[in-house]
Formats: structure tokens, C-alpha cells, sequence
């Protein structure tokens, strides 16, 4: 663990490279997309985007389905979530 200025410490010794911890390149999205809004999608994209699978898709998809249908970037509860609002 490595001591921060805050008196908080980092899990796995010091961040180096530009990476946060979990090996995760700023502004890079899980699944290795990258955004040029600093890592975060804009807003309606990923909402567009199961959307587009959604449609796409020539049978309806469960959630487990449409999860690895967008790939494996986004947490099981992040695609039920945009499924239930």
C-alpha cells in the first residue's frame, strides 16, 4: 500500500504509467473503447447502444443475453439497469 497525500492509501504500491489502479488507462472505457469526454460516454450512448442491440437482434435477448451481446466492459447491473429505466 502506498501512503497519499490525504492520508488514504492506494491498494498495490504507486500508480505509474498513467494508469488508476485496476490497470485501467484514463478516458479508456471497460471493454477498451475510449472516450474522448476523459472516459466517461456521452450522454444517451449507452443507452443508443443496447438500444441498437436491441433492435438489431432478430430474437428478443434477455438481460444475460444483451450483456454479452455488448461485450464483456459493462457490469451485469449496468445493463439491467438501462433495461428497467
Amino acid at each position: 500500500m502506498t501512503q497519499q497525500a490525504d492520508g488514504g492509501q492506494v491498494p498495490g504500491g504507486q500508480i505509474s504509467g498513467g494508469q488508476i489502479p485496476g490497470g485501467q488507462v484514463p478516458g479508456q472505457i471497460p471493454g477498451g473503447r475510449t472516450s474522448p469526454a476523459g472516459g466517461r460516454r456521452g450522454a444517451g450512448e449507452l443507452e443508443a447502444e443496447v438500444l441498437g442491440t436491441l433492435w438489431g437482434s432478430k430474437t428478443p435477448l434477455t438481460p444475460a443475453q444483451l450483456h454479452v451481446s455488448l461485450g464483456g466492459g459493462l457490469a451485469y447491473n449496468t445493463v439491467h439497469t438501462i433495461l428497467t429505466r
